[in-house]
C-alpha cells in the first residue's frame, strides 16, 4: 500500500465514473512540501532547495507537475518524483518578497492535487561592514611607539580582497585644518586588515574613523577612541598603575602601591617594609619554623609547613594527636590516634571517627577483623571479635557441642543435654561424646581399660567400660606345677586358679609360680653318699612346690 492510501480513501467518492454496468473510482494526486520549513527566510540569489512527495492510485512516473510562486507565477522545472515519489527542486531566482511555492500534480484522468509552503525572500544589503578588533575598549599607546591598527569587513557583492580600507585620526597633527591619514588597509582574503602609521601618533585623544568601501562605490565606517599617553602616564603592565600614580616597577604587573607580597624577593607594595613579608607562602607565619613553601624567607624549615596559622602544625614527624588537626603535615589527620580508623574496618577506638562512620567503640584497630559489626567465632587467641567483652562465648560461630558430663570424665551422660563452646571446661557440659553409662562414677566410662574386684558407684554390676557385660580380668585355670630333671627346672604349666574360675570380686587361690625346695640334710646326706643327678639321687632332696595365694577376681 502507498504511504497516502488512507488519504485517497476520502476523496475516492468525489472522482467516481461510472456505466451501465461498471463503477470506478479515480482519486487525486496526494502533494506534501515538507522542505523548507513553512515561513522560512533566504536572501535573494540563495538557492532554495524544495523536497515534496506525490502519491498516486495510478503510476506515480505519469503524473505531470507543476511549479509556481504566487509572486512569480510560473516556475521552470523538469523535476520528475523518483520510486518512492519524492521530488526535488531547486530555485535561486525568486524575486524579493513573500512566496506562496505551490507543487500540483496532474493524473492522466485530468484530477490534480497540490501542495504549498510560504517563503520569504529579503534583500541583500548593499553596503560592505566593518569591525573595529585593535584598538579595542580602553586601549591606549604610548608616546613616540608605532601601533597596529586591525579591522575585519566583508561585503554580499565583492570579496575581502577587493574593499579598500582607511584609517583617520581627528588630530590635525600637520595644521592643514584637515584630519590626517592613519595608514591604508589590504584586507586578506579572510576579511583581516591590519596597518601601522610610519609614525608614532601624538600624544592626546584621538578619535579614530575607520572606512570600508566597495567596488560599487557603497563604504561603511566605525570609530574607536584612542588616548596616546606618556610613558609614565600609561599603565604598561595592567595593574592598574601608572608610573605617575607610584608603580616603582611599570613593567611588573605584580608590583605596585599596596600590593599583596608576594614569594619573588621583590618588594611588592612599593615599600620600605618587608620583602616577602608576612601572610605570604614564604613567611612562617606561626613561628614553628616552616612556612608553606618550604624556602622560608624569615626560618631554616625547608618542608612546606601544611598549616602555617597553627605553631602545633608542622613536618615534625612527630605523633599525631586526636585534635582534627593534620599535626606532622603528612596529608592525613589523626592517623594512629583514638579518633582515628587505623585497620579499615570502619571504628576507630573513641568515635565519633575522622575517616569512618562507626559510632561504637573499636576494641582493637590493629585488626580489621574485630570490631562491633563482627561475628563472635570461636578462636584459640581468644579474640573479642564483635567488641562485647566477652570472648569464645556460648553458642557462637565454630562452637562445639558438649555433653553434660558430671563425673568429668571426658565422657557425657546419654541423652542431648548438650551446651555448645568454643572450648571444654565449661563443667559440667565437657563431655565429647554422649556414651557414659553411670555419669557419676568418674571409674565408668567407655574408655575405661582398668579391672576393679568392687561394683561400680551404682552398686549394680562391675560394668566400668560400659559394654553392657562383666569382662573377667583372670580367665585361666591352672594345671599345677610341672618338674624337668634333666634341666634341673621347675616351673608352671600355666598360671591360673586352682578351682574354679571365681566370681567377679571374688577371692580364690591363684597359682602364680612354681619353686625347688630343698631339703638340707638330705642333700648332706647324697652328697656324702655321692647321689647321682637323677629323680631317685638327688631329686630326691628336691620338691617342686606350687606358689599360691588368695587373689581377688577384677571385672569392667
Amino acid at each position: 500500500m502507498s504511504r497516502f492510501s488512507w488519504l485517497l480513501g476520502l476523496v475516492a467518492l468525489s472522482a467516481c465514473k461510472r456505466d451501465d454496468t461498471v463503477v470506478t473510482f479515480n482519486a487525486p494526486p496526494v502533494v506534501v512540501i515538507n522542505a523548507p520549513d513553512d515561513g522560512s527566510i533566504f536572501e535573494a540569489g540563495e538557492p532554495i532547495e524544495f523536497r515534496a512527495i506525490v502519491d498516486d492510485d495510478g503510476p506515480i512516473d505519469q503524473l505531470e507537475l507543476e511549479w509556481s510562486s504566487s509572486a512569480d507565477k510560473h516556475l521552470d522545472s523538469t523535476a520528475v518524483p523518483d520510486a518512492e515519489g519524492v521530488v526535488l527542486f531547486s530555485t535561486s531566482n525568486l524575486s524579493q518578497g513573500e512566496h506562496l511555492i505551490t507543487l500540483r500534480a496532474f493524473d492522466p484522468e485530468g484530477d490534480q492535487g497540490a501542495g504549498s509552503v510560504n517563503v520569504v525572500v529579503e534583500e541583500v544589503p548593499e553596503a560592505p561592514w566593518i569591525t573595529v578588533i585593535h584598538p579595542a575598549s580602553k586601549e591606549q599607546g604610548a608616546q613616540n611607539s608605532l601601533y597596529t591598527f586591525e579591522v575585519e569587513v566583508g561585503d554580499r557583492q565583492d570579496p575581502p580582497t577587493s574593499l579598500i580600507v582607511e584609517m583617520k585620526s581627528t588630530i590635525d597633527t600637520n595644521g592643514d585644518g584637515v584630519a590626517d591619514l592613519g595608514c591604508y588597509m589590504v584586507p586578506g582574503g579572510d576579511g583581516h586588515a591590519t596597518c601601522t602609521p610610519t609614525s608614532p601618533l601624538p600624544i592626546g585623544s584621538h578619535l579614530l574613523t575607520f572606512q570600508v568601501t566597495d567596488t560599487d562605490g557603497n563604504y561603511v565606517s566605525a570609530n574607536a577612541s584612542f588616548d596616546v599617553l606618556a610613558l609614565i602616564d600609561l599603565d604598561l603592565d595592567g595593574d592598574g598603575w601608572t608610573e605617575r600614580a607610584g608603580d616603582c616597577q611599570p613593567m611588573n604587573p605584580n608590583v605596585y602601591p599596596m600590593a599583596p607580597e608576594l614569594c619573588d624577593d621583590i618588594r611588592n607594595d612599593c615599600t620600605s617594609g618587608f620583602i616577602d613579608g608576612p601572610q605570604t607562602l614564604c613567611w612562617d607565619d606561626d613561628g614553628d619554623g616552616y612556612c608553606e613553601t618550604g624556602d622560608c624567607a624569615n626560618a631554616a624549615g625547608t618542608i612546606p609547613d601544611c598549616n602555617d596559622a597553627n605553631p602545633q602544625a608542622y613536618p615534625s614527624g612527630v605523633p599525631e594527636q586526636p585534635n582534627g588537626v593534620d599535626d606532622n603535615c603528612n596529608g592525613t589527620v589523626d592517623e594512629g590516634t583514638v579518633k582515628y580508623d587505623d585497620d579499615g574496618d570502619g571504628y576507630c577506638e573513641s568515635p565519633p571517627c575522622v575517616n569512618a562512620t562507626g559510632k561504637t567503640q573499636d576494641c582493637v584497630d590493629s585488626n580489621a577483623d574485630v570490631n562491633p559489626a563482627e561475628v563472635e567465632t570461636c578462636d584459640a587467641s581468644n579474640i573479642d571479635n564483635d567488641c562485647d567483652g566477652n570472648w569464645n562465648e556460648k553458642d557462637i560461630a565454630g562452637c562445639t557441642k558438649f555433653y553434660k558430663d558430671e563425673d568429668s570424665d571426658g565422657y557425657g551422660a546419654k541423652g542431648n543435654t548438650t551446651e555448645c563452646w568454643c572450648t571444654p571446661g565449661h563443667a559440667p557440659f565437657t563431655g565429647k561424646n554422649n556414651t557414659d553409662c553411670l555419669d557419676s562414677d568418674v571409674n565408668t566410662n567407655p574408655g575405661q581399660t582398668l579391672y576393679f574386684t568392687f561394683k561400680r558407684g551404682d552398686n549394680l554390676n562391675f560394668d566400668y567400660n560400659c559394654n553392657s557385660q562383666d569382662e573377667k580380668q583372670y580367665q585361666n585355670k591352672t594345671t599345677g606345677c610341672a618338674e624337668d630333671w634333666g634341666g634341673l627346672s621347675c616351673y608352671t604349666n600355666a598360671a591360673g586358679w586352682s578351682t574354679s574360675v571365681p566370681a567377679c570380686g571374688v577371692s580364690a587361690n591363684y597359682l602364680e609360680d612354681c619353686g625347688f625346695d630343698l631339703n638340707p640334710i638330705c642333700v648332706a646326706g647324697c652328697y656324702l653318699s655321692d647321689c647321682e643327678l637323677s629323680e631317685t639321687g638327688w631329686g630326691k632332696c628336691i620338691t617342686c612346690d606350687p606358689n599360691v595365694g588368695s587373689r581377688p577376681q577384677g571385672c569392667r
